[in-house]
């Protein structure tokens, strides 16, 4: 016959198990004793004896359950519980991330933002990274009918908050 040992948390769960079913076993007997007593006006000695059995071993039950508890259970003491050491993941034995395979889409244009130093003055972008390619002129967004869709090079321009601002 296989051996079985309890350890702390699990004989704890058992013994608050085991006095709760029998704590509410007490409360279910007193309760009808209370009802013939109180409800039906029956004289102490007329009241069901199943309920006064009942209530009594419910206590006798709750305190060998405490009783049971103080010795070990069997009169042995109680295996415990190691602290273990917290496990650490090596390298090869982190999740990965997942690939898809449908490829995401990458912005291929460059976007310059004047850089505002300390003192609050504006440095201005290279005159090189200004783009050439513009159609427009400076002040085209800011000129043009709202009803009219934004050109796709405006959205790239570097100077598109210029020309979008009354100021020109």
């Amino acid at each position: 016959m296989p051996r079985v040992t309890l350890t702390k948390p699990i004989a704890l769960k058992c013994r608050v198990l085991w006095s709760a079913f029998f704590a509410v076993s007490f409360v279910w007997f007193s309760y009808w004793i209370y009802y013939d007593v109180a409800i039906w006006n029956k004289p102490v000695s007329q009241v069901n004896p199943a309920n006064y059995a009942g209530s009594i071993m419910s206590i006798i039950f709750v305190l060998a359950g405490v009783l049971i508890g103080r010795i070990g259970g069997t009169g042995r003491k109680l295996k415990k519980e190691t602290p273990r050491a917290p496990q650490t993941l090596q390298t090869s034995q982190m999740p990965q991330p997942v690939s898809t395979s449908i490829a995401e889409p990458t912005l291929q244009a460059e976007i310059t933002l004047p850089i505002t130093s300390t003192a609050g003055a504006q440095i201005a972008p290279k005159a090189s990274s200004i783009s050439s390619a513009c159609t427009h002129s400076l002040g085209y967004l800011h000129s043009r009918q709202k009803s009219e869709e934004i050109p796709a090079e405006c959205l790239l321009c570097p100077q598109v908050v210029k020309c979008i601002s009354s100021v020109a």
